[in-house]
């Protein structure tokens, strides 16, 4: 089964009021992220990069705004890649997941 398959949801995103975390699938592995980690978000054409205290999300595509100010409320579950033929709806062609270095959070042995 293909994770991307799996969301609910055949849109870019899926919004639930309250959601406790962010789900993004990357080469077929899907992540959830707590928004109790979000540190600041950043916004910019066609770019929305969301620091979290485990690493940095970012969504690239075109007409992001609308998935930005859910973003801002928390309230999107879900995002996965999904383009539209449209010049006018939001598409999502990428997301990438750049994790932090947290050397002091690891275990010496």
């Amino acid at each position: 089964m293909n994770f991307a398959d799996a969301f609910e949801s055949d849109e870019p995103y899926e919004v639930l009021r309250g959601s406790p975390t962010l789900t993004f699938v990357i080469e077929d592995v899907e992540q959830a992220l707590p928004y109790n980690g979000f540190a600041q978000g950043v916004y910019r054409e066609g770019i929305i990069e969301l620091h979290f205290s485990e690493g940095v999300l970012t969504i690239r595509g075109v007409h992001l705004r609308e998935l930005w100010r859910c973003l801002q409320l928390q309230d999107v579950r879900s995002v996965q890649c999904k383009t539209c033929d449209c010049d006018d709806e939001l598409s999502i062609t990428a997301i990438t997941w750049e994790p932090t270095d947290n050397e002091e959070d690891e275990i010496p042995y």
